[in-house]
């Protein structure tokens, strides 16, 4: 079978906006692998560029075939491309691809058109329909490469699990948005989350589950939480007595049950008498009222992480024909806790994200039960016959 690719990233501008192969290498750097340092992590999600113009004036065309089960584009609109009608017709032409999906696989394939110019919306009566993001409001080069990420991970993310675009939500549709679980303390770690949670209705366009003010009068708190949990991202608010609370402990234990991603934010003040054990495997923050916005950013990273990893490794085993049944697929690395199924389910080789285990964690985790642990650069290697 064919190998389909989860997720590709096109970025298209003209070739003599000088500020676009910046804009681009960014891009690349932070959804691919850094292009300064090619040993880092990275989401390896594929990239491609569209700039230089070939014999009839524009480059390549975009193709999407049935070996591409999501796409993007990222279309970085500035004068110099509104001045060139060659120019226009080809990113008219790309909008129109996408536009013209047939009708259940439209939304797997999204156009995102980004004005470096206020007279961006210009570029056609077709596009100028479409919400733009809007990077002229931004004098800084670095604020306008650091505000794109920030949108262009949250449209991902809405793609890899197939939400409806921004542009496309109407007030009633809010309980379709990316959801956002905040997990907390109310004894200390209140006030916190009311200013995370502020922050996030005002500035983002992510729909926090804030128990507070999220469960409605009469209803059953562990049904309301665990319905939630399920359809969230889990955001710890980790404070002096987070780990105390059976409530809190209760979440972790739900969250990673149900295979949730999970962002950890360190608030702690003095101390903890015990730390929770389960709250490892996953990114931490240090919280500072002004570190809010890269709280946000690691939450929209680790949610699109996790999903797409969990497709790239569903997508090779597809197409290395391997049998599913035997295997448990992750989005993150194993431990002790998510492995527990295991033996019920006869798993006898576990597919997570790369990096590989320590050879630390292996040891002790081999003591549960012996079995075979694989990432995708060594799933190749994996004997179907023992399956």
């Amino acid at each position: 079978m064919r190998y389909k690719s989860p997720l590709n990233i096109y970025v298209v501008w003209h070739e003599e906006f000088l500020q676009g192969k910046e804009i681009a290498e960014h891009i690349y750097s932070f959804f691919t692998r850094d292009i300064k340092n090619p040993l880092s992590r990275g989401l390896n999600i594929p990239v491609f560029f569209r700039y230089k113009a070939l014999a009839n004036g524009v480059p390549l065309p975009i193709a999407l075939d049935e070996t591409i089960e999501r796409s993007m584009i990222i279309a970085l609109i500035d004068q110099k491309c509104l001045l060139n009608s060659e120019w226009r017709a080809y990113i008219e032409q790309l909008h129109n691809v996408y536009e013209n999906k047939e009708t259940d696989r439209k939304d797997m394939h999204r156009f995102i058109p980004v004005a470096i110019s206020n007279a961006a919306y210009k570029i056609s009566n077709s596009i100028r329909r479409e919400n733009f993001i809007n990077l002229y409001e931004y004098e800084k080069l670095e604020e306008q490469k650091d505000e794109l990420i920030i949108r262009v991970t949250h449209e991902l993310c809405r793609l890899i699990y197939s939400k409806p675009r921004i542009s496309d939500i109407p007030t009633s549709y809010a309980g379709k948005k990316l959801s956002l679980f905040l997990s907390y303390a109310r004894f200390d770690g209140k006030t916190i989350t009311e200013n995370i949670d502020n922050y996030f209705n005002q500035k983002t366009s992510l729909n926090t589950f804030f128990d507070k003010k999220d469960i409605p009068y009469g209803y059953r708190f562990d049904t309301v939480i665990d319905e939630n949990l399920k359809e969230s991202t889990l955001l710890v608010i980790l404070t002096d007595a987070y780990a105390s609370r059976e409530w809190c402990r209760w979440e972790v234990l739900k969250a990673k049950k149900y295979s949730r991603p999970f962002v950890i934010v360190n608030a702690i003040k003095e101390k903890e008498d015990r730390s929770f054990p389960y709250l490892g495997n996953g990114p931490v923050c240090m919280y500072k009222q002004e570190s809010i916005k890269i709280i946000f950013h690691t939450i929209l990273f680790e949610t699109l992480r996790f999903e797409y990893a969990k497709r790239l490794i569903q997508n090779q085993i597809e197409a290395f024909d391997i049998e599913k049944k035997g295997l448990k697929i992750m989005g993150s690395p194993p431990e002790l806790l998510t492995l527990l199924d295991r033996t019920t389910n006869s798993i006898k080789v576990v597919v997570y994200p790369d990096p590989p285990l320590t050879s630390e964690e292996r040891e002790i985790l081999l003591e549960l039960d012996p079995f075979e642990f694989m990432t995708p650069t060594t799933l190749f290697t994996l004997d179907k016959n023992e399956l």
